[in-house]
């Protein structure tokens, strides 16, 4: 006997489109959804319900944003149908399209306009803040919705990664304890605990949350990159720069910057007071200014390249974490033994392919590490061109090849990957 709902029941069809949805069988849902609608066309919940759906498809999210504005084309004085359009923007906007999480932030206070109520709306406001980098308000909006609605996971989610992000340490704590007290079965309480024991350097503890998060939902796909970031704190290479971050995340981007380059400054002031009397101590100072600047911009190579040395981690990471591990891995192998080969035997150009290799990995290892939209692109190039002159001259020193065009292969290692630390140092399509 066949129980599935007819053609012509939209109420039927509604509640298997519905039930599918709660289940998270998106594709699915979608399916059942797009039958009501071809019996009722001008039913604005459920386009907004098929935009959900449509969202968390990855071929499909053009198409939920066209459904999402359908609906508020229908019915635009609805809150609901304003909160599904600030979802799917935020959904399919990529890192780096700001402009389309501005759009979703609108969107969100229309839908608080017309229904000042909405837990949902509120979330999705702290959301659009949290993705712009306004962590405080992100924080208030995030507190507003679990003032409504203390079971909304979204707004306990905005709340953790605000609070952590304004180093908050306190407050971070009492959230995740109460989350993990209230529902140990919720996945975006282990991820919220994974990620503040990641911060304070206990990858350990940090990992078995992200496991924990998997076995409950193995397709948290936030669970997934933190178990790959404790996997690369292993190295205290790594777990050093991921503390900096959290200590210079609590003044905001700007804030961090403006800190980055007073410093800059400061040792350029420092620095030439001291090269005139004191030299050696200038030299050390530049010295040490380098190594600063080199392992805050290899940090995550490194770590990806240590990842490989552990035969499950290897089982676990993608092949674009692979290709990161091994690429930078190399050329930090590179430069390391040519400078200490350089130092023993007193070799000037063992010591410049240290210094190329050195400073192409900074391109390279930046665009693997770069999600803005298209920017990394960008990043790759200068990769690809300050990768290739920098391997070209460490041959050339190694086998002793004639000198043609060793000085442009220095140049170019030494130029692009010097330029590309004062384009990320600025954030210039960088994220």
């Amino acid at each position: 006997m066949n129980d599935a709902p007819g053609p012509d029941n939209p109420t039927a069809i509604r509640q298997r489109a519905r039930l599918l949805l709660d289940q998270g069988r998106h594709a699915d849902a979608a399916e059942w959804f797009q039958r009501l609608l071809a019996v009722e066309p001008e039913d604005a919940h459920a386009l907004s319900q098929l935009a959900i759906c449509w969202s968390q498809l990855p071929d499909k999210k053009e198409q939920a944003l066209t459904a999402a504005r359908q609906a508020i084309r229908l019915e635009p004085d609805e809150s609901f149908h304003h909160s599904v359009l600030a979802l799917t923007l935020l959904d399919t906007a990529k890192v780096g399209q700001d402009a389309q999480v501005r759009e979703g932030l609108a969107s969100a206070e229309k839908a608080i306009e017309l229904d000042p109520d909405s837990s949902l709306a509120h979330s999705l406001n702290g959301m659009a803040l949290l993705r712009l980098g306004k962590y405080a308000d992100a924080e208030k909006s995030a507190r507003h919705a679990l003032s409504l609605d203390t079971s909304d996971t979204l707004a306990t989610q905005v709340l953790s990664m605000s609070l952590l992000n304004q180093k908050k340490d306190a407050d971070l704590d009492s959230l995740v304890d109460w989350q993990l007290m209230e529902n140990p079965e919720d996945d975006t309480a282990h991820v919220s605990a994974g990620y503040r024991d990641l911060m304070r350097g206990r990858h350990r503890e940090a990992c078995e949350h992200f496991r924990e998060a998997l076995r409950i939902d193995p397709s948290h796909e936030g669970a997934r990159s933190g178990l790959i970031e404790s996997f690369r704190a292993r190295s205290w290479f790594y777990r050093l720069h991921l503390r900096f971050s959290y200590f210079m995340a609590q003044f905001g981007q700007k804030g961090a910057g403006g800190i980055l380059l007073a410093g800059f400054v400061l040792y350029r002031l420092v620095f030439g007071m001291l090269k005139k009397n004191h030299p050696g101590w200038a030299y050390t100072l530049a010295g040490l200014w380098m190594v600063f600047a080199l392992w805050s911009f290899l940090a995550r190579g490194v770590g990806s390249a240590l990842m490989l040395t552990d035969r499950f981690v290897r089982m676990a990471i993608t092949k674009c974490e692979r290709w990161e591990g091994v690429c930078v891995g190399a050329l930090v192998s590179m430069a390391l033994f040519s400078l200490v080969w350089g130092l023993w035997w007193h070799r000037m150009d063992w010591v410049l392919s240290a210094l190329a290799c050195f400073l192409a990995a900074v391109p390279v290892a930046s665009a693997f590490a770069n999600d803005h939209h298209w920017g990394r692109w960008v990043y790759t190039g200068l990769g690809v061109v300050a990768g290739t002159a920098a391997v070209a001259f460490f041959l050339g020193v190694l086998l002793g090849w004639p000198p043609f065009f060793a000085g442009l292969d220095l140049m170019t290692a030494i130029y692009v990957g010097g330029a590309t630390t004062w384009l990320r140092f600025l954030g210039v399509l960088y994220r």
